[in-house]
């Protein structure tokens, strides 16, 4: 496997846990009453995480031309870190079910989505961002190789 088919394959398993974590978080925002589990993002966390490495661990450089991919590539390794910790808060998410569940006036430690309905909403906007970013690394990489991966299509499939 080439570098460029390698980087794309972990970049394309880093978005589509970015979106499915976008699509919980959006299901419970739509359902205001539904239950949240302590850790509901926790099964996609450590996986986004192995993806970010992986990306970061890719040395990618044209000895003979310098392009478009390499400068994307590194300001993207620059940067992913920083936008995941910002698309997560750093915990808030965490911090806000575990206040919910202390001000819950049964004290049964049931947090509704609608108890902490404004930090979901924060999460949703940051991982947009990040899928953004996400998705014009993904073009950059496709276009500068002739579209041979189809990320168009791939992103419609989704």
């Amino acid at each position: 496997m080439d570098c460029e088919a390698l980087m794309f394959q972990q970049a394309l398993e880093l978005y589509k846990h970015l979106y499915l974590m976008h699509r919980n978080i959006e299901e419970y925002l739509d359902k205001p009453d539904i239950i949240i589990p302590d850790d509901f993002l926790g099964y996609h966390l450590p996986i986004v995480r192995q993806y970010i490495a992986a990306i970061q661990n890719i040395d990618y450089i044209r000895i003979f031309q310098k392009n478009l991919l390499v400068d994307r590539h590194q300001y993207f390794c620059k940067k992913i870190k920083q936008w995941f910790a910002i698309s997560l808060m750093e915990g808030c998410l965490n911090v806000a079910i575990c206040k919910a569940k202390i001000k819950n006036p049964l004290g049964n430690n049931i947090v509704k989505s609608k108890d902490i309905a404004e930090v979901l909403e924060a999460n949703c906007r940051y991982i947009i961002k990040f899928l953004e970013q996400t998705d014009r690394y993904l073009e950059t990489l496709d276009e500068c190789c002739d579209k041979r991966f189809g990320w168009e299509e791939e992103k419609d499939n989704m």
